[in-house]
């Protein structure tokens, strides 16, 4: 979170956050397109952003993170991929 903050002040480190931004989306969007997303850069943006979000709570947030609240956030989304990645999805999933 410091290193996104600082980089709001330095052209060097706003050009590496950019780059380390591309490099993680253009690995989940592969991700998604290796499992059938029918669009992976959606996905890969929603995947990135709320791991994003994680993170910044984590930081952000009291002396003590709250393990169980980002272990369940994490889980169920790679429920969600796991199903939506299914040949045999739940009606609720089509």
């Amino acid at each position: 979170m410091a290193f996104h903050h600082e980089a709001t002040r330095s052209e060097t480190l706003q050009r590496a956050l950019r780059q380390s931004s591309r490099r993680q989306l253009e690995q989940l969007e592969n991700f998604y397109r290796a499992i059938g997303s029918n669009d992976a850069k959606a996905d890969a943006q929603i995947c990135l952003s709320m791991l994003s979000e994680l993170e910044q709570e984590a930081v952000l947030g009291s002396d003590e993170c709250d393990r169980q609240k980002i272990d369940a956030t994490v889980r169920r989304y790679v429920d969600l991929i796991v199903l939506a990645a299914s040949p045999q999805k739940p009606a609720d999933m089509n």
